[in-house]
């Protein structure tokens, strides 16, 4: 009866799977090791905004930097090609066109 009004909290849901990796791989295991240090733990270096598989296994992500003050938002490409884990980075000005550079690639 003294609980403070709150609004409903909205029920967890499953994520959705956007992106297979092999992990038996190694170079696919350390691309998804990789991934997730700049993504978690105490001090994330990306946001992820929104992430795709393209059909040759590169995931493609549109991502803010956080603790950044200029060129905040990014287009990011992650692969595994010829034997090595590559990245590249497209700094893109605003959240909007990280996000339509990403659907267009």
């Amino acid at each position: 009866m003294n609980r403070l009004a709150s609004k409903p909290q909205p029920r967890q849901t499953t994520p959705r799977i956007v992106a297979m990796l092999d992990l038996s791989d190694e170079l696919q295991r350390e691309l998804h090791a990789f991934f997730r240090r700049m993504h978690a733990g105490r001090w994330p270096t990306l946001r992820t905004l929104a992430l795709r598989q393209a059909p040759d296994g590169t995931l493609i992500e549109a991502a803010e930097w956080l603790r950044q003050k200029h060129s905040r938002f990014a287009v990011v490409e992650w692969a595994v090609q010829d034997g090595r884990l590559t990245w590249r980075c497209h700094p893109k000005p605003s959240k909007r066109a990280a996000l339509a550079a990403m659907r267009a690639i």
